[in-house]
This record gives C-alpha cells, structure tokens and sequence, in this order.
C-alpha cells in the first residue's frame, strides 16, 4: 500500500491534538510502540504497514482513507 506520508503526518497531528493526547499516550493504547507512531508523525516511515494504519484509524473512529488524507 502506497500512502501519502506527509498527508498522514498533518492528520495525525489533528488527530492528536483534538484528542488531547501525545503520540506515547497513542502508542501505550494501542500497544504499538511510541517510536513507531513518532516516525508515521514526522513522515519518516514512507510505507506504514495496513495493520498499522488500522489500529490508529480504528483508535479515532475514522477510516484508513479519512487517515491517509483522502
């Protein structure tokens, strides 16, 4: 699956925000780790796995379409 990193990247950090929470407090509910959703954050993962998306999509009650910006 080819994402849009940087798209992905800013609707995280909404995602974040609006939630009020940090990316460890992401990772810790999730049970991904916190380096993991820091490198998907700054665009540095340029192909995260479905699964992962998933979880993060499903943690917001959004769908990995609405996370990857489209």
């Amino acid at each position: 699956m080819t994402t849009n990193t940087i798209a992905i990247g800013r609707i995280l950090s909404i995602l974040l925000e609006k939630a009020q929470i940090t990316e460890a407090h992401l990772a810790r509910m999730i049970d991904m780790p916190r380096a993991t959703i820091n490198k998907i954050h700054s665009g540095k993962i340029l192909d995260p796995k479905s699964s992962t998306l998933t979880l993060i999509a499903n943690y917001f009650g959004i769908t990995i379409d609405q996370l990857v910006g489209n």
